[in-house]
Formats: structure tokens, sequence, C-alpha cells
């Protein structure tokens, strides 16, 4: 073998190396960028857990408080057509009004990092409960409005519709009170899914 081809043959085996030295960078890299992606999205996941376990039991006892049946009645001197609870609790219900946007865009971000069924029926529990709220607590104002405007008589037929709007308002107010049970079992779902993600991240 002359000198040249010795030489040749070397500058082959040197440009074999660089590429196999090349590939192997590009392996390296890709390996490290999508472990960078797990991480990255490991870290959201256990934001979003966190955050939304904070935020549902937030919303458990406040919604709670509305319920509860210890009320209250007007200032001193001030005059009360028998609604002045009914009204202050629907006003409470309306302040939380920025955590059930808050809730709504969880939905969003859930779908983006994870698929989980039951986390969104148990997040849906809670705009079920809302809704129930309002219309069980207008529901009552406009039934003793209407008995003291128009002197309607407080007949069977109210009575049902009171004892309607009672159980939905009322902590308790029933066995077995549904609003209560369902909420309770929503927290206890989302936690259920959600807390594993953020010890996951936590342990790490």
């Amino acid at each position: 073998m002359t000198c040249s081809e010795i030489i040749e043959s070397i500058a082959g085996l040197s440009q074999f190396g660089m590429a196999v030295a090349v590939g192997v960078g590009v392996f390296i890299a890709y390996k490290q960028l999508d472990s960078w992606r797990d991480e990255r999205i490991a870290v959201k996941k256990a934001e979003v857990g966190e955050d939304l376990i904070s935020l549902v039991s937030e919303l458990d006892t406040k919604i709670r408080s509305i319920r509860s049946p210890m009320g209250f009645g007007p200032p001193k001197g001030e005059d009360d057509d028998g609604t002045f609870d009914f009204v202050g609790r629907l006003r409470e219900l309306a302040d939380l009004d920025t955590e059930f946007t808050q809730l709504r865009q969880f939905k969003i971000r859930r779908r983006a990092f994870m698929d989980s069924n039951e986390v969104e029926a148990a997040i849906d529990v809670f705009f079920d409960a809302r809704s129930k709220l309002y219309a069980g607590l207008n529901g009552m104002i406009r039934q003793i409005r209407g008995a003291k405007r128009y002197g309607e008589d407080f007949d069977e037929r109210a009575a049902e519709r009171v004892n309607r709007y009672e159980e939905v308002i009322w902590d308790g107010y029933a066995d077995g009170d549904p609003i209560k049970e369902a909420i309770e079992t929503a927290v206890t779902t989302i936690e259920t899914q959600m807390v594993p993600l953020v010890r996951l991240e936590i342990a790490k």
C-alpha cells in the first residue's frame, strides 16, 4: 500500500469517525430534549394538580358557608321583607364568579396535559351545585316577595316549592343531602387523581 493510499484510508476512517460522533451527539441531544419535554409536562401536571386541589377545596368551604343553616338578619333599623338572608347568600354565590372562571380554565388546562373524564365530571359537579343554588335562592326570594306583594296563599303547592328550595339551600336539610354528597365525592375524586401527580414531582 502506497503512502497516498494509507493517507486516504486514514482520512476515510476519520470522516467515518466524525460521522459516528455527530450521529451519537444528535441522538444524545434528542434524548435530552425528549427528557426535558417529559420533565416539563410532569411539572405542568403537578402545577395543574396542586392548583386544582386548592381551588376545589376553597370552593367546597365557601359553598358550605353559603349553605350553612346559620342565618343573619338585617342591621338594626333596616327594613326586611323576609329575604335579607337569602339575598345575602345570593351575593356570596355571585362573589365566587372569579373562582368558577378559574375552574373553567382548569378544565381546558387539564385536557392539554392529561386525559381523565372522572376529573372533568368532578369539576362539573361544582357548576351544577352553583346552578341549583342560584335557582333555589332566587326561587325562595320570589316566593317570599310574591306572598307579601300579592297576598298569595301558602297552599300545598307553595309548601312543596319551598321545601324543594330549602333542600337545595340548606346544608344537611334533608337526609342524604345530594349537593353535599356530590361535592364531597367530587373533591375526593380530584384529590385521588391529582395528588399522585403532585407527589411524583415533589419526589424528584
